[in-house]
C-alpha cells in the first residue's frame, strides 16, 4: 500500500514541483524582465506566488502527515529540476495568456 501512495506522490508530486519551480524559476524572471522594459504595466503577485504557495503548502502538509506520499513528491522534485528549461516555454505561453497587453504589443 506504501508503494501506491509513494507512486501517487510521484504523479501529484510532478505537478506540484512543476508549479514551483515554474513559478519561481521560468514565470518570475519572464515578468520581471517584462515589467523592467515597460511591456507590462502591473505584476499579478498574487496569481504567481498564489500557485507557488499553495503547492509548498501541500508539499509541507504531505511531509507532516503523509510520509510515503512526500517521499514521491521527493523523486518528482528531482525529476522536475532536470525540465526547469521545458517550463520556461511553457511559462511564455502563460504570460501570454494572463498578460493581453503582451499579445497586443506582439502583433504590432
Amino acid at each position: 500500500m506504501e508503494i501506491l501512495i509513494g507512486l501517487a506522490g510521484l504523479i501529484v508530486g510532478l505537478f506540484l514541483w512543476s508549479n514551483i519551480y515554474g513559478g519561481l524559476f521560468a514565470t518570475l524572471p519572464i515578468v520581471m524582465k517584462l515589467k523592467k522594459s515597460g511591456d507590462i504595466k502591473q505584476i499579478k503577485w498574487g496569481q504567481l506566488l498564489g500557485s507557488v504557495v499553495l503547492a509548498s503548502l501541500i508539499l509541507l502538509a504531505a511531509a507532516i502527515w503523509v510520509k510515503p506520499f512526500f517521499a514521491g513528491a521527493v523523486v518528482a522534485g528531482a525529476i522536475m529540476l532536470f525540465n526547469i528549461g521545458k517550463l520556461r516555454g511553457e511559462a511564455r505561453e502563460n504570460i501570454k495568456r494572463d498578460y493581453p497587453e503582451i499579445s497586443s504589443h506582439d502583433k504590432k
